[in-house]
């Protein structure tokens, strides 16, 4: 008895946490409560009581044994740091990083916090390949995919981010924070609206890129530039410092990224966010440079002066 009743409330918890944060217990269909009618009334009605009060001081939860205290309030603490995650759930075959799937999660909170976004589900379905990713949409075989190995599908309808990752679940870059600051930007503001070159430098600084952190991208990023100090001319040429072209790390984008940092320290975030939402990339980024110069009092004039002294800085 007593190994069937945790199995059951070890389901109803994960029944909960799957779906998020509710006011009453969910029992799926599939959950084999107890036989009688009213213990099983009574098990749901003190789960309910216990979550209930699970977000107050743990000494203070009624549904607590008093002799049981310290074990209790070592699940409780548990509890209340994955609150956040009930927001994800991810379908798999193949084990998943758990190490990494957790800053993935963390981190998402993070940027949503920062961005000010509302709550809403995100489910990732991780397949072996990009095939397997296109057979689970029910796409047997398509020719503009030939060659491919590796790819996501992804869409956005009814509060619910749905992400099909056609990657195998070994590689690294399966939970890519750069990415997910791109994803997590697109549910705050319209994307038509967003600068991509500052998308991109808010992605190097908040999330890094090809599994390099910001301080090892600017690392990079100085060694490449040397002495040349015509920040002007290399953000308008904007080439390639990566390793290759499949892992791009561009001139413009870093430069970006420092003024990013410069704009949330003395401004606060909502200053990135007018400053993201300038518009797309024009010739001549007359937008950009508009947007700047209101934001942060730096223009085409000054640009080699401004950037000099926060590539100085960021030492």
């Amino acid at each position: 008895m007593i190994r069937h009743l945790s199995q059951t409330v070890s389901l109803l918890f994960l029944s909960l946490f799957c779906w998020g944060q509710t006011q009453h217990l969910t029992v799926p269909k599939y959950v084999r409560l107890l036989a009688d009618s009213v213990q099983s009334a009574q098990l749901v009605s003190s789960l309910n009581g216990f979550l209930g009060q699970a977000s107050g001081p743990n000494k203070d939860n009624t549904f607590v044994q008093p002799g049981y205290l310290p074990e209790t309030s070592a699940l409780l603490d548990e509890m209340k740091g994955i609150g956040n995650a009930g927001n994800f759930i991810f379908h798999y075959n193949n084990p998943l990083n758990e190490t990494a799937l957790n800053v993935y999660v963390k981190k998402a909170a993070e940027f949503d916090k920062k961005l000010g976004v509302k709550e809403y589900v995100t489910q990732f379905y991780c397949c072996n390949s990009m095939q397997e990713g296109l057979e689970m949409l029910g796409v047997d075989y398509k020719l503009d995919y030939n060659g491919y190995y590796s790819d996501n599908f992804s869409s956005f309808e009814d509060n619910i981010s749905l992400n099909i990752m056609g990657i195998n679940n070994s590689d690294p870059t399966i939970f890519d924070l750069h990415d997910l600051w791109h994803d997590r930007l697109h549910q705050a503001i319209p994307v038509s609206t967003i600068n991509k070159p500052i998308d991109e430098g808010c992605a190097y600084l908040y999330g890094g890129s090809w599994g390099l952190s910001w301080e090892e991208i600017f690392k990079q990023f100085k060694t490449y530039m040397g002495d040349n100090k015509d920040w002007l001319t290399a953000f308008n040429e904007n080439k390639n410092f990566g390793s290759s072209q499949r892992y791009h790390l561009y001139v413009a984008y870093v430069i970006d990224a420092l003024l990013v940092q410069k704009i949330e320290k003395e401004k606060g975030f909502d200053a990135v966010m007018e400053f993201l939402s300038c518009g797309k990339k024009q010739p001549g980024d007359e937008n950009y440079f508009a947007a700047l110069d209101r934001i942060a009092g730096i223009n085409a004039a000054n640009f080699n002066v401004s950037v000099e002294r926060l590539v100085e800085e960021e030492k």
